[in-house]
Formats: C-alpha cells, structure tokens, sequence
C-alpha cells in the first residue's frame, strides 16, 4: 500500500512538474532523440530514459516510480518516429513481410514477458542492467557484422521461420524492460543470425519498434490503471504531457537526420553510436 501511495503521489504532480526548465529538457532531448533515430537508427530510447529518469528525479519523484514511468513514456514516443520511419521504408518497397511476421510475433511474446520482468525488478537492477545493456549495444556497433553483410550483400533466409522468431522475442524483452526499441540488438541480430541484408534489416528493425512500443505502452498503461490520473496527466505509468513534448519534438527533428546520415561515412556514424551508448550506458551505471 505504501508503495502504491508513492506512485499515486508522484503521478498527481505529472502536470504541474513542468517548469519552463523541464518543458526545456523534454525539448531538447525529443530533438536528439528524433535526430539519432533518422541518422543512426536506434529507437531513441537511450536518449529518451536518461532524459525522463532524471527529470522525474528533479522533481522529487521517488527513483521506482521515476524508472517506471521514463521507460514507459520513451517506449510511447517511439510509437511516433518509428512509425514515420516505417512508412517511408514501406514506400521504399524495403519490407520483407514474409519474415518480419514471424518478428513480430516474437516481439509480441517479448514485450509482455519484458514488461512483467521490469516491474517486478528493483530499480538499482533495472538501472544497471540497462548500463550494461548499452555497453553491449555499443560492443556490436563497433563489431564488423554490418560490414560483413554489405560485403556479402547477405538474404534472408527463407526456410525457416524460427530465427526471426527468436530475434524478435529477444529484441521485445529487451526493449519492454529496458524502455529502448530494440533496434540495435534487431539489426545486428537478423543480419548474423538470418542473413538478411543490412538495407532490409533496418527496415524491418524499424517496423519491429514501432508495433513491440505500441504493445509495451499498452501494457503499462493497463498495469499502472489503479494508479494513474487522467486529470493529472497519467495514463498507468505513461506521463501524458512528457510524450506530447518528447513526441512532437521527435517527428520535428527525425526527417533531419535521415537527410544528414547519407552525407556521413558509415565508420563515423558508427563510432558516434557506440560514442552515446557507451558514454550513456557508463552514466545510468555509475552516476544513477
């Protein structure tokens, strides 16, 4: 009970948090985020928890109810600049649908499994396996998978549908507990394990985050219904006025990125990637 009065207690004060220095913050932060998703591709979720986790921390929340409700809201803003993402990948005719169903359904089982195990963890767990999890991310950008694939100009393999299964459970708990799309893991994942090209792989990361984010949104809304109000800006463990800023400023800023990302060498882009994760990864670990 007294747990659930510290979430009650926080959430009441969703609105009224916004001072001109945290609409501020939220700003920026939905800026970068929807810029790294056009130029390097990643879901924005390790740009977007940090940013959320320490706001909600400025304003006294208590850090359970602040982790919750970061990784929620960044899977909700996802919802947004993935979804952008995906259409203009359709339109490219870049969607292989014969494979990406099954990642879907993988991705379906993975979000639900993910956002059970993140609620039912302790915040100090949550946060340093979220550090760890972007060293990680950070060793496979710096990994020559991606190069390998374009050399070999890699396919999809098509007789088997249990690979793309698997990476798509293991890219949903990731991405459900951890509040990021997934999108660094899927990649790297689906061009090792299933031999599909990088072009294809993007792509299909892309639609990927965009449906496991809207699952995971709806699940934490639906898990945090008791202790949410829609009068004060909740819905469940969603801050309702964090993912209208975070999400407008994300889709301003996305189309940005993807129109730099072409002028830039992939050995840049790649070093910068693994730059952020590491650098962010070592915060949350180290830093809180």
């Amino acid at each position: 009970m007294a747990a659930n009065a510290d979430t009650r207690s926080a959430l009441e004060n969703c609105t009224h948090m916004l001072t001109g220095t945290i609409i501020g913050i939220f700003v920026i932060g939905g800026l970068a985020a929807g810029f790294l998703t056009g130029l390097l591709g990643i879901g924005g979720g390790a740009v977007l928890v940090p940013v959320l986790y320490q706001s909600f921390l400025h304003a006294g929340w208590e850090p359970r109810v602040a982790i919750n409700t970061a990784i929620a809201t960044s899977l909700s803003v996802m919802i947004f600049s993935s979804s952008r993402a995906f259409v203009e990948y359709q339109r490219q005719g870049l969607i292989d649908w014969k494979c990406l169903r099954f990642v879907i359904v993988g991705s379906t089982a993975g979000t639900v499994l993910g956002a059970h195990l993140m609620l039912g963890a302790d915040a100090h767990t949550i946060r340093v396996g979220f550090g760890l999890l972007m060293w990680t991310l950070a060793l496979l950008t710096l990994s020559p998978i991606r190069a390998r694939a374009i050399a070999a100009g890699g396919e999809a393999r098509s007789g088997t549908w249990l690979p793309y299964l698997v990476v798509g459970a293991g890219a949903g708990v990731l991405a459900a507990m951890f509040g990021v799309g997934g999108g660094a893991v899927l990649v790297p994942a689906l061009v090792l394990i299933t031999g599909m090209s990088i072009h294809m792989a993007i792509a299909s990361s892309t639609a990927a985050i965009a449906f496991s984010a809207l699952l995971s949104s709806m699940d934490y809304a639906y898990q945090g219904w008791d202790s949410h109000s829609l009068a004060d800006g909740a819905l469940g463990w969603i801050s309702l006025p964090a993912l209208f800023i975070l999400g407008v400023a994300s889709l301003v800023s996305v189309t940005h990125g993807a129109r730099l990302a072409p002028r830039l060498s992939p050995r840049t882009l790649k070093f910068g990637l693994a730059l952020l994760q590491g650098g962010i990864g070592g915060k949350v670990i180290f830093l809180g």
